[in-house]
């Protein structure tokens, strides 16, 4: 039986709940590509989403999305609209910012406390050591035992594992040798450092990934949203570009951006690829020269045959790879 075509234009989005590494978003993308009327899906950690194209315009398939989603160990809705991925990003990087202030000051206290001011020899200090530690573990540490109980739920283990196991291990056997009044070492400051330096490199991948998203919405912008289409009496129309399909005729006039990958059918130009490639001398197009979206016209007017909208594109094909390399 022929495979359905991947319908580009219909992706449907779906919040993901309880991801907290790139080991959670490999078991979210392999459970969501278990669903037979799934083409492709592409998971992103910071923004906790996955966007899902389909094998056809029946989107039944989301249902079973979000079952696949929950045996895997995490929770799953469907996303109204785009500005709830900006908060998602917003408050992914918050969170952990808020984890990481919390966290860090605790430790950075521990320290100056032990090894600076020695009162780790005074008798009152362990039972101080034991609140802040708790706090820690309990506030900061949640959302580690949280991933860590999903995934033994379902056999698995991931870095929430490691670092509840670290953790909790430190801090339990140190509250045993308090409660004791033995005289052994604690290890409440170790407790709250596997949190806190765990929780400061989450931070920093999701200041990174940020950044980089910024970058890729910046690079997607500068592709037009408007296109001149030429019909087969070679009237001049403008149209938004969504609407190109491949084998359509585009005017592209001196100094315009490129809106779609075309072959020039008819024209002499040198178009600025900068912002592809990286190369700064302009490159010389002529009858049959691939043309792509976002570059610039400089010189003469070209006729373009569109080859490739949309997510066809090889700028779209960029961002995509770019983005599936941050997860």
């Amino acid at each position: 039986m022929e495979e359905q075509p991947v319908i580009q234009d219909t992706d449907t989005i779906f919040k993901i709940d309880g991801m907290t590494c790139q080991n959670c978003v490999r078991h979210a993308r392999e459970a969501i590509n278990e669903v037979e009327s799934v083409a492709k899906v592409d998971v992103d950690l910071t923004s906790g989403t996955a966007s899902v194209s389909w094998r056809s315009l029946d989107h039944s398939g989301s249902d079973r999305v979000i079952d696949a989603v929950k045996k895997s160990g995490f929770t799953a809705t469907l996303q109204q609209d785009d500005s709830t991925t900006h908060q998602s990003r917003f408050s992914w990087l918050s969170d952990w910012r808020t984890s990481v202030i919390a966290a860090a000051s605790s430790l950075l206290f521990f320290m100056i406390a032990e090894w600076v001011l020695g009162w780790h020899h005074q008798t009152w200090f362990p039972w101080i050591a034991f609140a802040i530690a708790l706090v820690v573990q309990a506030y900061c540490g949640s959302r580690f035992y949280i991933g860590a109980w999903r995934q033994l739920q379902m056999g698995r283990s991931n870095m929430d594992t490691l670092v509840s196991l670290g953790s909790t291990a430190a801090f339990a056997y140190s509250t045993a040798i308090l409660i004791s009044g033995s005289k052994q070492p604690l290890y409440f400051m170790e407790s709250v450092g596997i949190i806190a330096f765990v929780s400061i490199g989450h931070y920093i991948e999701s200041l990174i990934a940020k950044k980089a998203s910024g970058a890729l919405e910046s690079l997607l912008a500068l592709a037009p949203s408007k296109a001149t289409l030429m019909d087969s009496d070679e009237v001049q129309t403008l149209v938004d570009i969504s609407s190109l399909k491949p084998g359509q005729q585009i005017l592209i006039a001196p100094g315009e951006q490129v809106p779609v990958d075309g072959l020039v059918d008819r024209g002499e130009s040198t178009c600025d690829e900068s912002m592809l490639t990286g190369e700064s001398i302009p490159v010389d197009k002529s009858t049959e020269c691939t043309v792509y979206a976002g570059t610039v016209n400089l010189s003469g007017q070209l006729i373009v045959g569109v080859t490739g909208t949309g997510k066809d594109t090889a700028l779209a094909r960029i961002i995509a790879v770019v983005e599936r390399a941050q997860n």
